[in-house]
């Protein structure tokens, strides 16, 4: 998984993975501090945001710099499908398990997005 030629993916998945796991055992303490009352529930839910959000930014690091070399006709048909891919997850995660089929939707998304971003990169550099 880990390529130095598509550069620096690697430490956004390192550090991706640290705040995953510091939100893991510290989310609680996170809402307590920074988001009302009302909310704190769904505490549990952090660390999955944050895990989506670094897989997604990892692809997209690795889509930018797919960008900075001239090939953007190679990005065309991943980032349309993977977006119609997120909104169908979406809205079929809110219908089906509300708030919780949405950060479930979020990561499949992210994931999609991610290894389709990793095989095209590494398409590029064989």
């Amino acid at each position: 998984m880990f390529s130095p030629q598509l550069g620096s993916y690697n430490g956004a998945l390192l550090v991706t993975g640290a705040v995953f796991i510091m939100t893991l055992i510290m989310h609680e303490w996170i809402f307590r501090i920074l988001v009302a009352s009302e909310y704190r529930g769904i505490s549990y839910l952090l660390p999955w945001v944050i895990l989506a959000g670094g897989l997604f930014a990892c692809g997209q690091m690795i889509s930018l710099k797919l960008m900075s070399e001239f090939k953007t006709q190679t990005l065309l048909v991943p980032k349309i499908v993977t977006a119609l891919f997120g909104v169908i997850f979406n809205v079929l995660g809110a219908s089906i398990a509300g708030v919780h089929g949405v950060i479930v939707a979020l990561n499949a998304f992210s994931v999609i997005s991610f290894i389709w971003m990793v095989i095209l990169g590494r398409s590029q550099y064989v």
